[in-house]
């Protein structure tokens, strides 16, 4: 069986306070789940948009970590409340959060990225953690996020670092898929997904990658990075074939929280090391490392 499992809608050229028509089909109620940062950057044209479209809303803000308790805690709360949907707005871990909250309240889930550092925002993965920062569980949606409101305005304003780390986190999704081709050519989910998985490291590695190292990045190609890191890294994480998922690059980010302070990197620049790793494993050669590291380094 395979299985391609897409949001309804991904809208990145309006502006979050334009998107109350696409909020309002939604529902009535809405329970929103923020970061406090998140929220500061982008709570008005948020509440915004839903007042436009007739929208009540309670506001939820979280600081922790996206945790099993605390996605039961807010599923609940969405119950109670009566709401019609959940909004996450944030980082890869709100998101994380508000999916999996919504999943515990059999409710649709509208995601809000304010950085563009993974692919949370698409994904029907929600990646939990202990209080303390470590990997506990993956929780999995039935379905993704029906609506994806990606304004690239607010996006740009997020600390360069974090555009840097998402296309890291993308780059390496090629490099794990590939190890299971060999011996899986008849699994055309696992071509669909190299085939996206593709297009997203021919675009860093021929566009973004030199152009950023040069200095000469523009507007335009650093919108197109958010839609790689975004559109196009959970396009691929979206079809599911009869293969599971390869490489070493995500395993090592997951068991380096069991031993690390997760605060200390973001999530792609431990993938991208944990990329180095698994060439290693598979015996590449030293130089072709180097010369990859050293590349990436520049960033």
């Amino acid at each position: 069986m395979s299985l391609i499992n897409i949001p309804i809608k991904y809208e990145n050229e309006i502006s979050l306070e334009q998107s109350g028509e696409l909020l309002r089909p939604l529902g009535k109620k809405a329970l929103i789940i923020a970061g406090r940062t998140a929220f500061e950057k982008a709570g008005a044209k948020l509440e915004t948009a839903l007042k436009d479209a007739g929208i009540e809303y309670r506001i939820e803000i979280w600081g922790g970590y996206p945790t099993q308790q605390k996605a039961a805690e807010f599923g609940k709360l969405a119950q109670e409340y009566g709401a019609d949907f959940v909004i996450g707005a944030g980082g890869g871990r709100i998101l994380d959060l508000a999916k999996a909250a919504s999943e515990n309240a059999s409710l649709d889930v509208v995601t809000v990225p304010t950085i563009p550092a993974t692919c949370a925002a698409w994904s029907t993965l929600s990646v939990l953690y202990t209080d303390e920062g470590k990997q506990d569980v993956y929780v999995f949606r039935k379905r993704s996020p029906v609506l994806i409101l990606a304004d690239k305005k607010l996006l740009l304003e997020a600390p360069e670092r974090y555009l840097i780390a998402g296309a890291a986190d993308s780059i390496a999704k090629w490099y794990e898929l590939n190890t299971n081709f060999n011996a899986n050519k008849n699994d055309f989910a696992l071509r669909l997904q190299l085939a996206v998985s593709k297009l997203i490291l021919e675009f860093n590695e021929t566009e973004f990658i030199d152009a950023y190292i040069k200095g000469e990045t523009n507007e335009q190609l650093l919108s197109n990075t958010i839609d790689s890191n975004i559109l196009l890294a959970g396009l691929s994480g979206s079809i599911e074939g009869k293969v599971a998922y390869g490489g070493l690059a995500h395993h090592f980010y997951n068991q380096s929280t069991q031993i690390d302070n997760p605060n200390k990197r973001l999530h792609g620049e431990v993938v991208i090391f944990g990329l180095n790793v698994q060439f290693a494993a598979e015996g590449k050669p030293d130089g072709e490392i180097r010369e990859y590291l050293s590349r990436l380094k520049k960033l």
